[in-house]
């Protein structure tokens, strides 16, 4: 039980809350029940959060799309440039600056930036290593089989997260295949 309850936080820990809270699933008790409501609780934000944040990209590229729009009718000769109307393009431009200020301070990591810190494709290297270890193993009739890529993936995070735990401050943890 407390094994389950470490890897459910360690999941937690990495931002995983849908694995942690299938590592609770199966558990009973106080503690993980209090998990699991804690889990429901920072999904719920989260998503309030990335609603809020969507609304205040939307307006912040409107806010500035109106500003420039009439900054260029007025370049163009289109729209006469009056003392209100740079008024307005000013306020209009606060506006984006306080919704930019408010964006800076409560950031979430856009989904992309996960994958943007992989330095390379491991299905892909991966995948070329079977390849060219099943045509060697051809000519003796040997096959290799091929797993779930989901459960290869939850096996190694596990054994990192494993690593983690045991591993002092300040450690280093080197993945070393031989």
């Amino acid at each position: 039980m407390q094994q389950n309850i470490l890897h459910a936080l360690d999941l937690c820990t990495i931002g995983d809350l849908p694995g942690a809270k299938v590592a609770l699933e199966h558990m009973d008790g106080p503690v993980a029940e209090r998990l699991v409501m804690l889990i429901t609780q920072l999904q719920e934000d989260r998503k309030q959060r990335e609603e809020l944040q969507k609304t205040g990209r939307h307006q912040l590229g409107n806010s500035l799309s109106i500003a420039q729009a009439n900054l260029e009718a007025m370049i163009d000769g289109v729209l006469e440039v009056t003392p209100q109307r740079l008024r307005d393009i000013r306020e209009s431009l606060r506006s984006a600056g306080a919704l930019l200020v408010d964006l800076r301070e409560s950031p979430l990591p856009a989904p992309e930036d996960k994958a943007a810190a992989t330095t390379f494709d491991l299905s892909e290297l991966l995948g070329a290593q079977i390849a060219m270890v099943r045509s060697a193993g051809d000519p003796k009739n040997v096959t290799i089989a091929e797993g779930d890529p989901e459960a290869f993936a939850s096996r190694f995070r596990d054994a990192l997260l494993a690593a983690v735990r045991r591993a002092g401050p300040g450690k280093k943890i080197t993945i070393k295949i031989e």
